[in-house]
């Protein structure tokens, strides 16, 4: 379901649109678009990564119940580049902004060079985080003004993907409808 709609997405932002979702501790990568631009410096489908280092890892961490949250920021923290977040508690202040914001940002935490905006998709009837969609790319796509419009555009698409997975008549959402 949410392949026709992040297709519309890559109209309108620059970047690699990225949906993941959340797997103790780490984000996985489940589709990536446009689906031919593949460099080192995008991740591939089915990659793991650490969720402390990622926008969309961390809009999901943020989303989680406390107890995970907990149990991740009291971990260890690798810095993956001189920006990654490993202090717990200004990770725990990240993550509350995210939830005030309803948004994550990454600027070169996870590889340098790259910037990542994401934002979350939720289960509209329990309300739970379900998954992610990121869009990444290098730090000259990232202004502020672009910024607020790929989040504005995000949103947008993921109310959209939210309301499709929707239970209709009875029925159950699902993450295998993504």
């Amino acid at each position: 379901m949410a392949f026709p709609l992040l297709n519309k997405l890559i109209n309108t932002v620059r970047g690699v649109i990225q949906l993941v979702m959340y797997d103790h501790e780490s984000v996985i990568y489940l589709l990536k678009l446009p689906e031919d631009r593949e460099t080192q410096i995008f991740n591939r489908m089915g990659k793991r990564v650490p969720a402390y280092a990622t926008a969309s890892g961390k809009v999901l961490l943020a989303f989680q119940d406390q107890k995970e949250r907990e149990r991740v920021c009291s971990g260890k923290l690798q810095s993956l580049t001189s920006n990654t977040i490993t202090n717990q508690k200004e990770l725990e202040d990240e993550l509350n902004l995210i939830q005030e914001k309803g948004y994550a940002l990454s600027k070169e935490e996870f590889r340098f060079g790259m910037y990542s905006i994401a934002v979350p998709i939720f289960d509209e009837m329990t309300k739970q985080i379900i998954a992610a969609i990121s869009i990444t790319g290098p730090r000259n796509l990232f202004s502020h003004s672009q910024m607020q419009a790929n989040v504005k555009e995000m949103k947008y698409y993921s109310r959209l993907i939210s309301e499709q997975l929707s239970p209709r008549e009875g029925g159950r959402s699902s993450v295998n409808s993504l």
